[in-house]
């Protein structure tokens, strides 16, 4: 995991970017940016997909079940934007 403290108006990711893990806002706000939107200073926590993978696996059955349908609807939900 990584603590990221940013300024408003820095870019955590672009579209089009890889997915490379899971960005958890600790505080303050992020958005999509358009050029006219404020942002504020935010801190930003970072887990890698292979670190929030290896936590996954050493969680309850039930924990996992959900975050694996919960994954699959986010898919699915992307694919028809």
């Amino acid at each position: 995991m990584k603590k990221m403290e940013l300024n408003a108006g820095n870019t955590i990711f672009k579209k089009g970017d890889p997915a490379d893990g899971l960005y958890i806002v600790g505080k303050g706000s992020v958005g999509i940016y358009f050029p006219t939107n404020p942002l504020e200073p935010s801190v930003i926590i970072f887990v890698s997909t292979k670190e929030f993978e290896k936590k996954l696996e050493g969680s309850d059955m039930i924990v996992r079940g959900v975050m694996a349908i919960l994954s699959e609807r986010l898919r699915d939900l992307q694919k028809r934007r």
